[in-house]
């Protein structure tokens, strides 16, 4: 039976066994196809007579011990039981958000939205606590985290209650400029947090370096430095002064590495049919 060898596996698994998380994971997911249920929660807390779902949550977070390469099945099985222990799956997301491992951490990421919308305040608060102590897990100073799935009161009533610090811990992770309907905006958070702390030289310093990272292009580099130099004209006149310091540093700084690179494109023939 799927839920006795769920069990068993799990007890191999703090034993130190380490594929038996896994192969746990695995009994579930092919009782779930079995019962062909379109309630997969509902089915689960039956199968395992436990309303807390004790035994997937902890085959799941032992199969991300360690190891290299996540099951294809890991996040959609936590989707199911996060709605058992909304503080455990929190725990659990924000873990693979701060391991090793690129491909945990992407799989984290896809997850936050559905978290925010089940439990916006303690997302914020646990996410915002393991950014405040990023300086021990650099993946959370270097990775960009999407914090604007969280619902933009939250994060202001966060910024509200940790000041200057706060707005330095998630500073890289706020969304980008941009230019909307009325000419150039920014994401409500964005605008709190440079309207109240961009005035701080590390809250600015996170902010430009978050607009530089996690980002994918095509083509040549000059062309996409380019696009943001036009961009940050749009904002040389914005009524907040960190977004007008920004914006001159970046057409200023960017317009120059801009021409380097397209002078090294040239030379290197980039450009020719």
């Amino acid at each position: 039976e799927a839920r006795v060898a769920s069990e068993v596996l799990l007890e191999a698994a703090k034993q130190g066994d380490k594929s038996a998380a896994s192969t746990g994971l695995d009994f579930i997911r092919f009782a779930l196809l079995r019962s062909e249920t379109k309630a997969p929660t509902p089915y689960l807390i039956s199968m395992f007579g436990d309303e807390a779902l004790k035994v997937p949550f902890g085959l799941l977070e032992q199969s991300i011990d360690g190891k290299k390469n996540l099951s294809h099945w890991f996040p959609r099985l936590l989707e199911i039981v996060t709605p058992t222990n909304s503080e455990r799956a929190i725990r659990l997301v924000i873990a693979l958000l701060g391991s090793d491992n690129y491909e945990a951490g992407q799989a984290a990421s896809g997850l936050l939205s559905s978290l925010a919308k089940l439990d916006g305040p303690s997302l914020m608060e646990q996410l915002g606590e393991a950014m405040l102590e990023g300086r021990r897990n650099m993946h959370f100073v270097t990775r960009k985290i999407s914090i604007s799935v969280i619902p933009t009161e939250i994060v202001v009533g966060w910024l509200q209650a940790k000041g200057v610090e706060g707005a330095r811990a998630i500073a890289r992770h706020v969304p980008a400029p941009f230019i909307g309907s009325n000419g150039p905006e920014l994401h409500p958070v964005t605008h709190f947090l440079l309207e109240n702390f961009g005035d701080d030289e590390r809250v600015l310093s996170s902010f430009i370096a978050g607009l530089h990272s996690g980002g994918v292009f095509v083509g040549p580099i000059s062309s996409w430095m380019q696009r943001g130099v036009a961009l940050a004209e749009q904002f040389l006149n914005y009524p907040i002064p960190s977004v007008r310091k920004w914006a001159l540093a970046e057409v200023e700084f960017t317009s120059q590495q801009a021409a380097d690179f397209r002078e090294v494109e040239e030379e290197e023939g980039f450009y020719q049919s």
